[in-house]
């Protein structure tokens, strides 16, 4: 499926290559347990980790950016969101086109095309 993973051993074991497609994975734990990923840029340390969207088939391109420690980690159901910083976009559930820029922006929160979160800790919990 054209993934590429750079990672610790015990990290590249736990990302799947097929239920992920034409995705980057850089990082310790970037990606593991991960899926439904088409087109999608993981980057940095646990960055979307634990994150799983509806796309079984992997026909729909999610195009999701996660930047950063935890970005994007254990969200779900979501595509085409750019996550960059620390927790950015984590546990951001159902959040598709959305932005989140800063440490925390993002954080918990829900909602497809109303965010656009600059700044720490700016759209907790939204």
């Amino acid at each position: 499926n054209c993934n590429l993973v750079w990672s610790d051993i015990e990290s590249e074991k736990r990302i799947s290559s097929v239920n992920n497609s034409g995705t980057v994975f850089i990082g310790c734990g970037a990606g593991v347990e991960a899926t439904g990923w088409k087109n999608g840029i993981f980057l940095g340390t646990q960055a979307g980790a634990y994150s799983a969207t509806s796309n079984a088939a992997l026909l729909t391109s999610t195009s999701t950016i996660f930047i950063g420690n935890q970005a994007g980690y254990d969200c779900d159901d979501l595509e085409n969101t750019i996550a960059i910083g620390t927790n950015a976009g984590k546990n951001a559930d159902k959040s598709s086109d959305s932005i989140f820029i800063g440490s925390s922006a993002g954080l918990n929160s829900s909602g497809n095309r109303n965010c656009i979160a600059i700044g720490e800790n700016v759209s907790a919990s939204i």
